[in-house]
């Protein structure tokens, strides 16, 4: 149980992260923090629960956020950047953990390698998204398709003004506002860190580990890792469980202390899904109330 509301305090740092993600338009306003804790939720409930690669979920952020304040531009773009510089956090974290593995720990250094190699792979694949980011990836895409004639013509000419908005409010992010790139970047790495003490906790709790802390930091980097190459698979659902067990396994904890641990994890993230999920249906329903011209629900605080 006491997994769960520490899944709570890593929302925080998730949301933060998207806070200084949003790129800043003369028509765009600040997303207020109840509806930007709990779109992010209801995103993340998406993007654990389906076939996507973890992105499914971002657009829909991005237009629940254009509802509340945000242009549809900002919102967009928020989503795209945001994701970016979440999986960028999680990255560092990985190396920090293979570090870690390899200087503080002799009996984790076996898997300190693909750790390391995990982590330096994912450095260029958020600086090569960076890069193509910034020059009109979504524009140029679209144009892509509509050559291809994936889809019709005549829906690629209507989404292609609003692709070109998104690109140029991506580029002004990345080339005026670095202060915020770094604050996003801080706390998704804080939201990936924090994870660490999840499994702290469960070590002080259920194994006779001394001074488990340094320990606990490797394992989450590497279970990031099993996670990033299980996206194909929704919500890593087995895959997730089977890579866990064996990392306790390999760092001396016991396979059976893995699969406990899988178990409880598990156990955690199926509740923070469902709340997420139920914000979305919240906001769902909220939105074909305003759409009746009915008064609107009760806000979420």
């Amino acid at each position: 149980l006491l997994l769960v509301p520490l899944m709570g305090v890593r929302m925080v740092f998730g949301a933060l992260s998207w806070k200084w993600s949003f790129p800043e338009l003369p028509d765009s306003a600040p997303l207020p923090w109840r509806h930007l804790f709990w779109i992010r939720m209801a995103g993340e409930g998406i993007n654990n629960g389906l076939v996507s690669a973890y992105v499914a979920g971002e657009p829909v952020k991005g237009m629940l956020a254009a509802r509340y304040g945000p242009s549809t531009t900002a919102g967009l773009a928020s989503a795209l950047i945001g994701k970016t510089l979440h999986t960028f956090g999680e990255v560092l974290f990985i190396l920090v953990g293979a570090v870690t593995a390899g200087l503080a720990l002799e009996a984790t250094r076996p898997v300190a390698g693909w750790m390391l190699t995990a982590g330096g792979v994912g450095v260029l694949v958020i600086l090569a998204a960076i890069f193509l980011q910034r020059r009109r990836l979504i524009g140029r895409g679209a144009r892509l398709f509509r050559t291809l004639r994936l889809g019709p013509r005549r829906l690629w000419d209507r989404a292609l003004p609003g692709a070109d908005a998104v690109d140029e409010a991506v580029h002004g992010y990345y080339s005026r506002q670095s202060r915020d790139a770094l604050l996003a970047t801080f706390f998704a790495f804080l939201d990936w860190a924090f994870g660490a003490v999840e499994v702290w906790v469960f070590l002080a709790v259920a194994t006779p580990v001394e001074d488990p802390f340094l320990l606990a930091l490797v394992i989450e980097a590497a279970i990031d890792v099993v996670k990033g190459l299980s996206f194909f698979v929704p919500g890593s659902l087995g895959a997730q469980e089977g890579g866990i067990a064996w990392i306790f396994g390999a760092l001396g904890c016991g396979v059976a202390v893995g699969g406990a641990y899988a178990v409880f994890r598990r156990f955690r993230e199926v509740i923070w899904i469902a709340l997420g999920l139920g914000a979305l249906s919240w906001y769902v329903r909220h939105n074909e109330v305003q759409t009746a011209g009915l008064p609107p629900a009760e806000e979420i605080s």
